[in-house]
């Protein structure tokens, strides 16, 4: 994209403010931010994580937020997914059970796991990829014991921005 993402305006506001109110309306509290270059003086309210090991993707700050994490399941999702609705995040939170590992969001079979549940016991799993460079989280969730949820309201709602092409077409969707 050229600039931060989290900072990108969609509809009039920040697509990390946008994930914080999507949060925040579905837990009824704040969550926890995890990334390697968050401003303490910009998310100074926040629990703010560091990565596990810096620069290393979203399984970095995966195994840190499983690490931190006080429940039996965390919620993770990527800043850059501006169509996600509460009723995706309400059907992951409902599928929780003790006998998956993963919960992840689906469209038609695809996979997305940025949108998806992590049982807290799978710590030393990711750990261990991470420390070995096996950095792909959809490789790693191909082993462990992955429920699917599908998308309830259409693939507009997995779609994440990543070039400008992708915020132009994104204004073209409505919500």
């Amino acid at each position: 994209m050229g600039r931060d993402k989290r900072f990108i305006e969609v509809d009039g506001i920040s697509l990390i403010e946008k994930s914080i109110r999507l949060l925040e309306s579905v837990l009824g509290e704040r969550p926890a931010l995890v990334g390697d270059n968050l401003n303490s003086h910009l998310f100074g309210d926040f629990e703010i994580l560091k990565d596990a090991i810096a620069d290393k993707g979203p399984v970095g700050g995966l195994v840190s937020c499983l690490r931190h994490c006080d429940a039996e399941w965390a919620l993770v999702l990527p800043v850059d997914m501006p169509h996600l609705a509460r009723s995706e995040i309400e059907a992951l939170l409902q599928s929780a059970d003790e006998h998956w590992d993963v919960i992840a969001l689906s469209f038609k079979g695809w996979v997305e796991p940025l949108v998806a549940l992590y049982n807290t016991r799978t710590v030393a799993f990711w750990a261990e990829r991470l420390n070995k460079g096996e950095l792909a989280l959809y490789r790693g969730i191909e082993r462990l014991r992955t429920k699917v949820v599908n998308a309830r309201d259409g693939s507009h709602r997995l779609m994440n921005i990543n070039t400008p092409e992708d915020l132009a077409s994104r204004a073209q969707i409505e919500d």
